[in-house]
């Protein structure tokens, strides 16, 4: 699939411009990658996010409380080991039995 580039051209206030601009090079990221960035998960979901720290999509959040819940119950985790060899064993082997 190609894609193919476009221009936007879009009035923004100065100083958020200057704001947004000082964070993308702080996190050594261009100003064009956010805003595409922005744009396709805006398509996507039909919502936006905005914040500095990273964040989970529920579907991973799903998964590591069912992860969680299973852990707590004893289920779908490995044997204890006490030394390398034995975990990469049980790594290797094809029976592997969960608890």
């Amino acid at each position: 699939m190609v894609h193919m580039k476009t221009t936007l051209h879009t009035k923004i206030d100065k100083d958020v411009k200057e704001k947004a601009q000082l964070l993308a090079n702080e996190l050594g990221i261009p100003i064009s990658t956010i805003i595409n960035s922005q744009l396709r998960e805006f398509v996507r979901s039909g919502t936006f996010q905005v914040a500095r720290e990273p964040q989970l999509k529920e579907s991973v959040w799903k998964e590591i409380l069912k992860a969680s819940k299973d852990a707590k119950d004893g289920k779908n985790i490995s044997p204890e080991f006490t030394n390398v060899e034995d975990a990469m064993k049980w790594l290797n082997s094809k029976d592997k039995k969960w608890s």
